[in-house]
């Protein structure tokens, strides 16, 4: 039987004139990696671990993750700044030694050892701790459980379109900007 602990996701893409099927489910961890890699954009994407479809940037038990994966990064190397660089580059220097948890780096405009920021280092490690973890979990997990399956109805067209109108990504608001002036 599957835990309840265990956070699974269904997720569709929604560009503003279609919605993709629903795709899942994924444990947090994976969709959370295909953000970083840039298979999903989160600024288009709608996420649904129960009845409810939200928007990725919007769905509070994930909303602090993605930030950190959006992120653009600046480490302290003794007194010289170092950056930018993303969240696989920031993790690859993390696996190599380079950086550790009292590496500072620059998060919600104030310097920050790695392990002060909630969720980063968690991240950083990720890649094989919590592949792992994962595949435990699997076998584990009992196929015939049918408890989590996303809701009859994925978002309609409309709604995806009106996101992207009213949040939009921050390249289209600055886009949008640059067109008025």
């Amino acid at each position: 039987m599957m835990q309840q602990g265990i956070n699974k996701w269904y997720y569709c893409v929604c560009d503003g004139a279609k919605t993709s099927e629903a795709k899942g489910p994924l444990f947090a961890s994976s969709l959370l990696r295909l953000l970083e890699t840039g298979v999903l954009k989160a600024e288009e994407t709608m996420v649904c671990n129960a009845s409810e479809w939200r928007w990725l940037v919007e769905e509070p038990t994930l909303r602090d993750k993605v930030a950190l994966v959006r992120n653009i990064w600046y480490y302290a190397d003794g007194e010289e700044t170092k950056g930018p660089i993303n969240l696989s580059e920031l993790r690859r220097r993390f696996e190599a030694g380079d950086l550790d948890g009292l590496t500072r780096v620059y998060w919600r405009e104030e310097w920050s050892a790695i392990a002060e920021i909630p969720g980063l280092r968690e991240l950083l490690i990720m890649a094989g701790s919590l592949q792992s973890l994962e595949q435990n979990q699997m076998l584990q997990d009992d196929d015939s459980d049918t408890s989590l399956r996303p809701p009859d109805e994925l978002p309609v067209s409309t709604e995806c379109k009106n996101q992207d109108e009213d949040d939009g990504s921050e390249t289209e608001r600055k886009q949008k900007k640059k067109q008025k002036t």
